[in-house]
C-alpha cells in the first residue's frame, strides 16, 4: 500500500526501550522515533461493491469498478460511463471522467446538498463554516433555523430542485457533497432536469428532462 511504500518500521532504539517502534521515512532517508503509531485511513477502507443488488449485472458486458480502483480518466476516453453515487468520491469522479469520456451519467438515490470548495471572497469553504462565531451561533439556534439558512445559501448558488439534486433530508441530517463543478456539467441549454429510475436499489439518473440518456450502450459503471 501507499503507507508501506513510504514508511519502514523497526524496533525501538536501545536508549529508549519503552518505545515500540521507530519510523524511517524512506523518501527523505530520515528517521524519527514515536511513542505510538496511528493509522487513520478512515472508515471506508474496504471497498463495498454490492453487485448482487443490481438485477441483470451479469448481462452487463462492459467494465465495472469501485472508485478505489480508479486511477486515471484516460482509461474512459470516448466511453459512455455511469457513476453510481453522489458522495464526494462519486461526484469527483464524474467531473474528472467527463473531461475524457463521450458521456457521463451521475446516478443518485436521494440527491445531495452540494458545496463549492471555494466560498465567499475566495476563502476555502471549511475555514468559512468552522469559525468560532458560527460554531457558537449553531449552539444557540435550532436545527431548523440553521438548515433553512444553509439551504437558502446553497440554493442561491444553484437551485438544487431545478437540477434534480434536492434531497429529502435537511442540511444537518447527513454529510454534504463537496464538489462545486457538478452543477456546471449538468447545465444544459434549457434548464430543467428529471430523475430517471435506473439500476435498482432506488437509484436515479440526473438527466435533462428533454433528453433520453440510453440511446446507446453504457461501457463502464463506477
Amino acid at each position: 500500500g501507499t503507507l508501506s511504500a513510504l514508511l519502514c518500521f523497526s524496533a525501538a532504539p536501545p536508549e529508549r526501550p519503552l518505545l515500540s517502534c521507530a519510523c524511517h521515512l524512506q523518501a527523505w532517508q530520515e528517521a524519527a522515533v514515536f511513542d505510538a503509531v496511528l493509522v487513520c485511513s478512515g472508515h471506508h477502507t474496504n471497498a463495498h461493491l454490492p453487485l448482487g443488488s443490481f438485477p441483470g449485472i451479469e448481462k452487463f458486458k462492459g467494465r465495472y469498478l469501485h472508485s478505489r480502483d480508479y486511477k486515471d480518466a484516460q482509461a474512459f476516453r470516448d466511453k459512455r460511463v455511469v457513476v453510481i453515487g453522489i458522495g464526494n468520491s462519486g461526484s469527483d469522479l464524474a467531473v474528472e471522467i467527463s473531461q475524457t469520456a463521450q458521456q457521463v451519467f451521475l446516478s443518485t438515490r436521494r440527491g445531495a446538498w452540494i458545496f463549492n470548495r471555494v466560498g465567499d471572497q475566495g476563502y476555502p469553504i471549511d475555514t468559512i463554516l468552522t469559525t468560532r462565531l458560527k460554531t457558537f451561533l449553531q449552539g444557540l439556534l435550532s436545527s431548523s433555523i440553521t438548515c433553512d439558512f444553509m439551504e437558502k445559501k446553497l440554493n442561491a448558488r444553484f437551485d438544487h430542485s431545478r437540477y434534480g439534486l434536492k434531497p429529502k433530508h435537511r442540511y444537518h441530517q447527513t454529510l454534504p457533497c463537496l464538489e462545486g463543478i457538478v452543477c456546471l456539467l449538468l447545465c444544459p441549454a434549457q434548464l430543467g432536469h428529471s430523475l430517471l429510475p435506473v439500476l435498482g436499489l432506488g437509484y436515479y439518473l440526473v438527466v435533462p428532462s428533454h433528453h433520453c440518456p440510453f440511446q446507446g450502450l453504457l461501457e463502464t459503471a463506477v
